[in-house]
């Protein structure tokens, strides 16, 4: 159905987010055995036999996971308390990515940046600095360091017009890569997708030393970052 594709409230995409959600974070030999995966087992049968009805079966099985998970997440078992805390670490980083692609907006709002980079920060370095926030801490250095890199990648892929900043973005090139790789590993981006993206990044950072667009000043990055920092 084209629906599944552009409704984010399609049946068949609320199941397969809510299960995902369900068991993210869980070794497959914690999962075997629980209700968790007997009933995921079942779902997924009842949709194999009824292929025909559409969207329909969809919303059925969605009901009753619903009612499923109402159940056994009232159980205080160590298996669903680490799933309700695992539910609410996801609900969490949603909510924190929100919160940093506004930031992000806003910061950005009348600076110079290529289009492509701003959805990258909009839309996947969000994403990283909501996974480390979570998993790490907001303020550990892995954090701080990523938030540093979405500044070095707005002021690297901006107009270079002296030869003093096209020195200091190639020597710092390389550890902006390594951590851009870092930060979409840990986001679940990896292999030849991660690959497209790093270099998609750098051919804008390289076209950039031919920019005849306003070089952004020093100070506005470094109050860009106080204010990300915070």
């Amino acid at each position: 159905e084209p629906a599944f594709f552009n409704d984010g409230e399609h049946p068949a995409r609320q199941l397969i987010d809510r299960m995902g959600a369900c068991v993210l974070g869980f070794e497959a030999s914690a999962f075997n055995g629980t209700a968790l995966e007997t009933e995921v087992k079942r779902v997924v049968q009842v949709i194999e036999e009824y292929p025909e009805t559409g969207s329909r079966v969809f919303q059925l099985v969605l009901k009753e996971f619903q009612k499923f998970l109402e159940k056994n997440l009232t159980e205080q078992t160590p298996r669903t308390q680490a799933l309700v805390s695992l539910a609410q670490q996801v609900e969490q980083k949603e909510t924190l990515a929100i919160q940093y692609t506004i930031q992000l907006r806003d910061m950005l709002l009348d600076v110079p940046v290529d289009s492509d980079v701003r959805e990258f920060l909009f839309k996947q370095w969000s994403d990283v600095l909501a996974m480390s926030a979570i998993r790490f801490g907001a303020e550990h250095e892995n954090t701080h360091k990523f938030k540093k890199a979405a500044l070095d990648l707005v002021w690297s892929a901006s107009a270079k017009p002296s030869k003093e900043d096209r020195a200091k973005v190639i020597r710092q090139l390389p550890i902006l890569q390594t951590v851009l790789r870092q930060g979409l590993t840990l986001a679940h981006v990896a292999g030849e997708r991660q690959d497209e993206v790093v270099k998609a990044l750098m051919d804008i950072v390289a076209g950039a030393f031919l920019a005849k667009s306003n070089e952004i000043p020093k100070e506005r990055i470094d109050a860009m970052a106080a204010r990300l920092a915070h």
